[in-house]
C-alpha cells in the first residue's frame, strides 16, 4: 500500500481536493522554508581536522568534506519523489513537523558525533527532513492559483526559503565565531526549532480552514451520480481492484521518461545542479584562503540576493516566457562561476554574491514553472518530484568533484571553471527539450486539426 501511494503522489494522481489547504486568495501565507548552508560548516570542519593526527597538517580531503554536504542535497532532491506516503496519509502538517524533527534531530546528533558519522546524521537526517519540509511549498501554488497571478505568487512564495536561509546562516555564522562549531550547532538547533515551530502553527491555521468550510457537494448531482455509477458498474473483487490500481499508478509514474523532451531537460538539469551548489559548499573557504575574514557573510549575501531573484523571477515570468527566463539564469550562474577565480576581495566576493544569488534564487522559482509551460499544471507535482533525480546525482557529484579537483592541483581555478563548463553545458540541453516540447505540441495540434 505504501508503494501504492509512493507511486500516486508522484505521478500527481492524489485527490488534489484533499490535500490542498483551501485558502482563500487575500488570506493566502508564505511558508518560511529553512535551508542551513554547508558552506559555513564545511570551513569549519576543514579547520578542525588541520594538524591533527591522523589527518596530518594538511587536514582532511577537501573532496571528502565536501562529500558529506553533497548526500545531504542529493537525499534532500531524490527523496522529493518519494515524499508521497507521508503528505497523502498524513497530510501537509504532520509532513512539516517531521521534516523539521528530523533536521533538529541532525544538528544535534552533528554536536556529538565524530566527522565519520556526519554522513548519517548530517547527510541522512538533515537531507530526508529538507526534502519533508521542501515538497508542499514547490506544488501548492499550482494546486490553489491559475492564470496570470500564479507565477506571480510562486515568487512570492519561495521567498520564504530565501529569508529563512539568510536568517539562519546569519545566527550559523555568530554562533561559530562564539562558540565553535559543536555549540553553534546545538543553539542553532533550538532556533531552527522555534522557527519552525512557528511556520508548523501557521500552516496548522491555513489547513484547518479546510475543515471548517468544506466544499459543498450537489446532492442531486454528484451524490446521485456516484450511486447510479456504482449500480450499473459490475463488481469487483478488492483484490483485483487493488492490482488494477496498483499496476495504474507504477505506469503513470513512469510514463514521463518516455518524453524525450522532459529527458532532455533532466540532462540539461543533472549537469547544471554539478555547478549549481559549488559556491554554497566552497565559497567560505575560498574567500578564508584569500584571507578574508568575514568570508560567513558571503552566504548570506548569497542568500539575501536570492529573495529578490525568486521575487522578480516570478514577476518577470508572468511577462516573459518561463523557459526564455530560465536559459538566461542558468546562463548568468556559468558566466558568474568564471568570474570567481578572479574574486579574490571583499568587495569582489560580495559582487559575485550578489550576482550569483539573484541568478540561483530565480532559478528556485522559475524550475516549477518552466514545468508548467512545457508539460502543464496537472502534471507539476508528478515532474517536480520526478527532476528531483537529476538535482540530486548533480548536487552530489558537483561539490566533491571541485574538492577533489583542488586536492590535485592545490587551486579552486580549475574546479571553479569546470562547474562553470558544467552549467553552461546544460543551456543546449534544456534548449533542446524545449525546442522538442514545441515540436511535439505542433505535431499533437495539427494530428487534431486533421482528425477534426
Amino acid at each position: 500500500m505504501a508503494l501504492k501511494w509512493s507511486f500516486a503522489l508522484a505521478a500527481g494522481r492524489a485527490e488534489a481536493a484533499s490535500l490542498r489547504p483551501q485558502w482563500h486568495d487575500e488570506e493566502h501565507r508564505e511558508a518560511l522554508w529553512c535551508g542551513i548552508c554547508y558552506g559555513q560548516i564545511f570551513a569549519s570542519l576543514k579547520a578542525e581536522s588541520a594538524g591533527s593526527v591522523s589527518e596530518g597538517a594538511a587536514g582532511a580531503r577537501l573532496g571528502t568534506l565536501a562529500l558529506i554536504g553533497s548526500a545531504r542535497d542529493f537525499l534532500m532532491n531524490t527523496g522529493l519523489m518519494f515524499t508521497g506516503p507521508c503528505v497523502k496519509q498524513c497530510g501537509y502538517v504532520f509532513t512539516a513537523v517531521l521534516g523539521g524533527s528530523l533536521m533538529v534531530v541532525g544538528l544535534l546528533l552533528d554536536s556529538v558525533v565524530p566527522r565519520p558519522l556526519m554522513f548519517l546524521s548530517f547527510s541522512c537526517f538533515s537531507g530526508l527532513g529538507s526534502a519533508l519540509l521542501f515538497m508542499p511549498s514547490g506544488v501548492v501554488p499550482f494546486l490553489c492559483f491559475s492564470g496570470p497571478m500564479l507565477p506571480v505568487v510562486v515568487g512570492i512564495a519561495s521567498t520564504g526559503g530565501g529569508v529563512g536561509t539568510v536568517v539562519l546562516n546569519i545566527l550559523l555564522a555568530h554562533f561559530l565565531d562564539a562558540w565553535g562549531r559543536r555549540s553553534a550547532q546545538r543553539v542553532l538547533a533550538l532556533c531552527l526549532l522555534f522557527v519552525l515551530s512557528l511556520n508548523t502553527i501557521a500552516l496548522w491555521y491555513s489547513t484547518r480552514q479546510a475543515a471548517e468550510a468544506p466544499e459543498a457537494r450537489s446532492e442531486s448531482g454528484e451524490t446521485a451520480s456516484e450511486t447510479t455509477q456504482s449500480e450499473t458498474e459490475p463488481s469487483e473483487t478488492t483484490s483485483s481492484k487493488a492490482e488494477k490500481a496498483e499496476g495504474q499508478c507504477i505506469k503513470s509514474f513512469l510514463e514521463p521518461f518516455s518524453n524525450r523532451s522532459f529527458l532532455l531537460l533532466n540532462v540539461g538539469l543533472l549537469l547544471y545542479m554539478c555547478g549549481f551548489m559549488v559556491p554554497y559548499t566552497h565559497l567560505v573557504y575560498y574567500a578564508e584562503q584569500h584571507g578574508y575574514r568575514e568570508a560567513p557573510t558571503l552566504i548570506s549575501t548569497i542568500g539575501a540576493a536570492a529573495i529578490l531573484g525568486r521575487f522578480f523571477g516570478g514577476l518577470f515570468a508572468s511577462v516573459i516566457s518561463p523557459s526564455v527566463l530560465f536559459l538566461v539564469v542558468i546562463s548568468l550562474q556559468g558566466l558568474s562561476l568564471i568570474l570567481l577565480p578572479f574574486c579574490t576581495s571583499g568587495v569582489e566576493l560580495h559582487g559575485f554574491s550578489v550576482l550569483f544569488g539573484i541568478s540561483s534564487g530565480s532559478r528556485v522559482a522559475l524550475l516549477s514553472l518552466l514545468l508548467n509551460e512545457l508539460f502543464g499544471v496537472e502534471k507539476v507535482p508528478h515532474y517536480f518530484g520526478l527532476v528531483g533525480a537529476a538535482l540530486g546525482i548533480g548536487n552530489l557529484t558537483g561539490p566533491t568533484l571541485v574538492g577533489t579537483i583542488v586536492d590535485m592541483t592545490g587551486s579552486y581555478r580549475a574546479g571553479f571553471w569546470t562547474s562553470a563548463s558544467l552549467v553552461l553545458a546544460s543551456v543546449p540541453s534544456v534548449l533542446a527539450a524545449i525546442w522538442t516540447n514545441s515540436r511535439q505540441r505542433a505535431s499533437e495540434a495539427s494530428k487534431g486539426a486533421s482528425e477534426v
